[in-house]
């Protein structure tokens, strides 16, 4: 899924930008298994991605979790009186499907599909975080903008279609003993949006590689109504590539 989307799960992209090995492929039999620039065979990832436009079939799995949260803090109530934190655990799993195709050198169409999801694994989690899901897809468009022996610059476009569905225990309970008629334990909403920026690497040895992207969009980035607005996002990455020196087939990013 694309930024915004990664924004709401914040966390897992700290689980996830550990060791970055490359992720299953299949590519077109007269390329190289990976872009070599510079010398530096690139090490994709799912925050900057390639700036090549070519013939790939990718499927990314992640997950992660975050334990001892601290939800809510302690307080006093009176004098002898004292309410304990409430703590749990938070899990995050994503699962994600993207295949583009090269129509031409310079063109690449891509089409995604993928779902998020955050819950709590135990009491305290399910009721201060309860559960959110995300399915959606996207449909982009990445033409190559410039290329030299080190350093490439491609252009995307993209639009993209997001369900979310939240599941909130708190919220329930607290219109329930509110009396809120309009309380409800589910609310869910889709998130439509398009967006354009750039794509770009550079290698600076067979062992060193820099990778980044910038995308300026509009669209949902929340539930509920009027929750359309412009947003503007930035990845960068760092890879090392063991292979040239060591023969060892394991990349960092």
């Amino acid at each position: 899924m694309n930024a915004p989307l990664r924004k709401i799960l914040g966390p897992v992209a700290l689980i996830l930008a550990a060791v970055a090995l490359n992720p299953s492929s299949v590519h077109a039999q007269t390329q190289e298994p990976r872009p070599v620039l510079g010398g530096h065979r690139l090490i994709w990832n799912p925050f900057t991605q390639s700036p090549y436009p070519r013939t790939t079939v990718r499927s990314l799995t992640g997950g992660g979790i975050f334990t001892n949260v601290e939800f809510f803090p302690s307080f006093d109530l009176g004098e002898d009186v004292t309410v304990d934190a409430v703590r749990g655990d938070l899990l995050f799993a994503e699962l994600e499907f993207e295949y583009m195709h090269q129509v031409q050198p310079w063109l690449g169409v891509w089409a995604k599909v993928g779902g998020l999801a955050r819950l709590g694994t135990d009491t305290g989690g399910l009721l201060a975080q309860g559960v959110t899901t995300i399915v959606g897809y996207e449909l982009g468009w990445l033409f190559k903008v410039y290329e030299s022996e080190s350093f490439v610059l491609s252009g995307t476009a993209a639009l993209s279609n997001d369900g979310v569905t939240d599941v909130d225990l708190l919220r329930w309970a607290r219109g329930i003993v509110q009396e809120e008629s309009d309380s409800t334990l589910t609310s869910s909403g889709s998130q439509l949006r398009a967006r354009g920026g750039v794509r770009g690497a550079w290698g600076i040895n067979s062992m060193w590689g820099v990778q980044f992207q910038s995308e300026l969009g509009y669209g949902g980035v929340g539930l509920g109504a009027g929750n359309n607005k412009t947003f503007w996002d930035n990845a960068g990455s760092v890879s090392l590539d063991l292979h040239p020196d060591t023969g060892v087939p394991l990349g960092f990013v």
